[in-house]
């Protein structure tokens, strides 16, 4: 019968040394541990290798701590703008009313498009949901400057797949967003919090946004 190896004082916490795949994985030197796991303990840290077994190990004395940056729990600015432009989508009523309309006419939208009419079947140049989040991420982006003064493809597609020229869109689009301004919270507080002024007040800041691909800077 074999003798059963002493267990490493300095190896895994109750089993022997010698059975390597079920040990710790392997730190690099000068290993950057989260600032956090010094607040649970000071000198120990859980490490996982196989079948999620937790392996309590030392913190080696060259390891750094490090914090997340400042967008790691957040999102960025293009996101926060296409977060907004998704919500003003989801604020236009799917059945024509009264209180939200752009030039004498009613903005109705399905779960895909949006465009001016009271009747559904009678709607004509519907634009795509994605036409009306596009162009509005690059119009909060650029502080709610007018559409000549964004970058614009030369043509978006409507939901028939007609062509409609860029600014004739964006005009529209911008249109919607502004007559939406007093239903949608996040729009104001978009307003208030980067100093741009819409149709209904707040600040004074612009700065030029192209969108082309789909993405907007």
């Amino acid at each position: 019968m074999g003798v059963c190896p002493a267990p490493n004082p300095d190896g895994e916490l109750g089993r022997p040394a010698e059975i390597r795949r079920q040990a710790w994985r392997h730190v690099p030197a000068a290993a950057l541990i989260h600032h956090s796991v010094y607040r649970r303990t000071k000198n120990l840290l859980l490490d996982h290798y196989s079948s999620n077994r937790r392996l309590l190990r030392q913190i080696p004395g060259d390891a750094r701590s490090v914090y997340d940056p400042p967008f790691f729990y957040g999102n960025t600015r293009t996101q926060e703008a296409m977060n907004v432009a998704t919500e003003a989508f989801h604020h236009i009523p799917v059945r024509a009313a009264d209180c939200l309309n752009v030039g004498g006419l009613c903005v109705v939208r399905g779960d895909d498009w949006l465009a001016l009419g009271q009747r559904r079947k009678d709607l004509m140049n519907a634009k795509t949901k994605k036409t009306f989040v596009d162009v509005a991420t690059a119009w909060l982006l650029s502080d709610r400057c007018p559409a000549a003064e964004l970058t614009l493809p030369a043509t978006f597609q409507d939901y028939d797949g007609a062509d409609v020229a860029g600014q004739e869109a964006a005009q529209w689009v911008i249109a919607v967003l502004e007559a939406l301004e007093p239903y949608v919270p996040s729009l104001r507080a978009w307003a208030a919090r980067h100093g741009t002024r819409g149709p209904h007040g707040y600040g004074t800041r612009r700065r030029s946004v192209a969108i082309g691909d789909g993405t907007s800077r």
